[in-house]
């Protein structure tokens, strides 16, 4: 594939979207500028090395850079110390047997990048369930202490809990569905 022949715009577009969607914990503007930044390096790091793209092997040469360069770069970033420490800090703040815990707990790197989308499709699972929305958001998406749910939602630690054990009966049968 000839790079003087790459109407890059469009790549690098969706090379961005892709980007953005794996990314974790990040605020909004952050993200952005994040992706985009990876995904300018991802196509930088293929044009430092165009002969490892092999049409013969995958003529699509989005899904090359996506998922053979993109993704690891992704990855790098999102355990890199300082967004590790931050990831761990919110994720992990109050309990230790936490949805996400199946997930994230002993994956390789292609099951770790996915498990953000997992979390996001969960979310899209129980978006009618008001109770368990607002308690995944605010756990999960927002990093907030039980002690702040239940203040914000105004109900009792044992309602926390009985609300996140429904939550993990739901996560645990999307997840057997998928597998």
């Amino acid at each position: 594939m000839k790079e003087d022949s790459v109407d890059w715009e469009p790549v690098l577009s969706k090379l961005i979207a892709y980007a953005y969607s794996l990314l974790n914990n990040l605020e909004k503007d952050d993200k952005g500028e994040v992706a985009k930044d990876l995904a300018v390096d991802a196509i930088t790091k293929h044009l430092e090395n165009p002969s490892k793209f092999d049409p013969k092997r995958n003529p699509n040469f989005i899904w090359y850079l996506k998922y053979n360069i993109l993704r690891s770069l992704v990855y790098n970033h999102n355990n890199s110390s300082r967004v590790k420490l931050e990831n761990h800090s919110i994720l992990f703040k109050d309990n230790n047997d936490a949805p996400e815990r199946y997930y994230c707990e002993n994956m390789n790197i292609d099951e770790n990048i996915d498990a953000n989308i997992l979390l996001k499709e969960i979310k899209l699972l129980i978006k009618d369930d008001k109770s368990l929305i607002s308690i995944f958001e605010k756990r999960y998406f927002e990093g907030k202490k039980k002690s702040e749910i239940c203040e914000e939602l105004e109900i009792s630690p044992d309602e926390y809990n009985n609300r996140l054990k429904s939550l993990k009966r739901v996560s645990k049968k999307h997840l057997i569905t998928i597998i």
